[in-house]
């Protein structure tokens, strides 16, 4: 597989994310005359929800129907398996794949970019956005969140995913971390647990808003936790004005992809 990446994307990134892609995830293929020319990967996310990405194809190959073929097969692949829905996060600018993506019936579902900084709200201000601890995910507190259709990027260095903010699923997310809240479904986000490196850092795991404003809600949280110094790092729904506010931060926009990239869907059943 090494080769194929070498060959299909400069600098690819999966080039690092080759042996653990086979571990974890379930990797499909392509080959002619013994040789592997495409590749993609299916990760089940449970609950029927699937994840999809990572479709490479050899470049004397592109632009003949494989691509699409080998996504067909994926789909039916994830049918088996009882996944309902898939997802895929697709670089603005990468218009074969939003074509590709398009004729096989995915949707663009939102905007986001890939954010990496620090926070430094200001010190002993009022935060313009309110925001509530949950202790435990009740009902009426997740009511919006279904309502909106709310998605959730739970993140680390080299690892995201969008997943549906499940009552279920965020109730174990709360594991890790302090679970916040802001009024009127603006936003929804959870703050991992502290870690000591010389001082207290706390790092955004999880975001899930489809409104409100983007950096005043990650601010409003940051005062609540005493987060001077924490660090955002992840895949967050942006638009322009927000990723414009975001890098006068300081914080810089598509550390891993390009600086927007779209979350699209496709329902399977």
């Amino acid at each position: 597989m090494s080769r194929l990446l070498e060959r299909s994307v400069p600098d690819d990134y999966l080039l690092r994310m080759a042996s653990d892609w086979i571990r974890r995830h379930l990797p499909l293929g392509a080959w002619k005359n013994d040789m592997l020319v495409a590749v993609v990967r299916l990760e089940d996310l449970g609950e029927k929800e699937g994840w999809c990405g990572g479709l490479r194809v050899a470049p004397e190959l592109r632009m003949q129907g494989l691509g699409r073929a080998l996504m067909e097969y994926l789909m039916t692949v994830a049918r088996l398996r009882g996944i309902s829905v898939l997802r895929d996060l697709i670089e603005e600018d990468n218009t074969p794949s939003r074509m590709l993506a398009k004729a096989i019936g995915f949707r663009e579902l939102l905007m986001a970019s890939h954010l990496a900084g620090t926070i430094t709200p200001a010190r002993g201000a009022a935060p313009a956005v309110p925001v509530t601890i949950l202790p435990e995910i009740g009902i009426d507190e997740m009511s919006w969140v279904r309502a909106l259709g709310g998605h959730m990027s739970p993140t680390g260095p080299e690892r995201f995913r969008f997943v549906r903010a499940t009552r279920e699923r965020l109730s174990k997310e709360m594991e890790g971390g302090t679970l916040f809240s802001t009024p009127q479904g603006t936003g929804l986000f959870l703050f991992s647990k502290p870690v000591k490196v010389g001082w207290s850092e706390r790092t955004l795991r999880s975001f899930a808003p489809l409104n409100g404003p983007l950096v005043e809600i990650i601010d409003a949280a940051a005062s609540l936790m005493e987060g001077d110094g924490s660090r955002v790092d992840g895949f967050l729904p942006v638009d322009l004005a927000a990723l414009g506010v975001a890098e006068k931060r300081g914080w810089i926009p598509g550390e891993m992809w390009g600086r927007r990239v779209l979350l699209c869907e496709r329902r399977l059943f």
